[in-house]
């Protein structure tokens, strides 16, 4: 059964309850809660989950190209989301310029005046304007992510989206572009599973042991330990790829440009006299097997559980310094 004949009476059921109108914004109201809530901080601790995520959903007229926006206050951090729910492909790139129209109105790249609607109006007076202060954005301490949802991406689409934001990147504008089709989905909705992978990475020559012992429980189960130095820019591209996928079970959210992270991006900065391999515990992972073949360690379904921080903001920074701990 595919996934979206698997969610579709449900999506139905949020567009009664919740008088969307049509089954397109519940897909988005669905998707916000049964799949992103479990691998984004939306700093909401309250226990009316629904009523959260439709203040957010401002899939109607003059939405300016956003189904939904969420923010971390604490992490300066703005979630702009654009859904398609069908059996087929519909994300195409004029709804990404309306979208991207939006954020140079509020980047003050537009001096356009753009008329939101009054949902989205809400949100920017309450939630977005006091995270793209003056300060902020002169300061660069603010991060967009564009999530981009559909059934598939085929053809040319991701490069002709990325090539609409070239002029962010020339700015020094802080943002990231995330797109999730429907098997990713999938495996956030069924996350019982862990997610399936085969990645690998570089390690240091010589600088790893493997460790085997058994696992105590209702049976011995035998387990193998490696401990390794690895090459830091090796780990970018599997988390540039995988996306959240990689930090399912990972034991706290990223928190963003907080004091501890802003001193990992400065240790780590510091190049070839940097302390990070003496400062910083590393990362923690597990996975169901491993090799290794003189520097390259092969790893089947790899799930970093703790050391999420230090992942993401070095995924951010990194260069060729191969400062970083590893075990799993």
């Amino acid at each position: 059964m595919s996934f979206y004949a698997k969610i579709k009476d449900q999506v139905t059921g949020l567009t009664k309850q919740f008088e969307y109108q049509n089954d397109g914004t519940a897909f988005g109201h669905f998707i916000l809660k049964e799949c992103f809530s479990k691998i984004i901080d939306f700093e909401y601790d309250g226990t009316d989950n629904d009523s959260f995520i439709k203040d957010h959903i401002v899939d109607m007229s003059n939405d300016l190209g956003n189904d939904a926006i969420l923010t971390n206050q604490k992490n300066r951090e703005i979630s702009v989301f654009q859904f398609k729910y069908s059996n087929g492909q519909l994300l195409n790139t004029n709804e990404i310029k309306k979208n991207k129209k939006f954020i140079d109105w509020i980047l003050n790249i537009n001096q356009e005046q753009l008329i939101p609607n009054p949902k989205l109006r809400k949100l920017i007076d309450g939630e977005i304007s006091p995270i793209l202060t003056t300060q902020n954005l002169n300061n660069n301490k603010y991060n967009i992510i564009f999530y981009y949802i559909d059934n598939n991406f085929d053809g040319s689409i991701k490069t002709d989206i990325k090539a609409l934001y070239t002029n962010y990147s020339d700015r020094g504008i802080n943002f990231q572009i995330k797109f999730y089709n429907y098997e990713e989905l999938e495996e956030l909705y069924d996350d019982i599973e862990i997610p399936k992978n085969n990645v690998f990475l570089k390690i240091i020559k010589n600088e790893y042991f493997i460790k085997e012992l058994n696992y105590y429980d209702e049976n011995l189960t035998p387990v193998k330990t490696i401990v390794t130095s690895i090459v830091a820019n090796s780990l970018k591209p599997i988390i540039e790829e995988k996306k959240e996928l990689i930090l399912a079970l990972n034991v706290r959210y990223y928190k963003g440009e907080n004091d501890i992270n802003s001193k990992i991006k400065k240790e780590y900065s510091k190049g070839k006299k940097s302390n990070f391999w003496i400062l910083n515990n590393g990362i923690n992972a597990v996975c169901e097997d491993f090799e290794v073949d003189g520097e390259r360690l092969s790893i089947i379904n790899f799930q970093i559980v703790n050391g999420g921080q230090t992942t993401k903001t070095l995924t951010r920074i990194v260069n060729d310094l191969y400062l970083m701990k590893f075990r799993f």
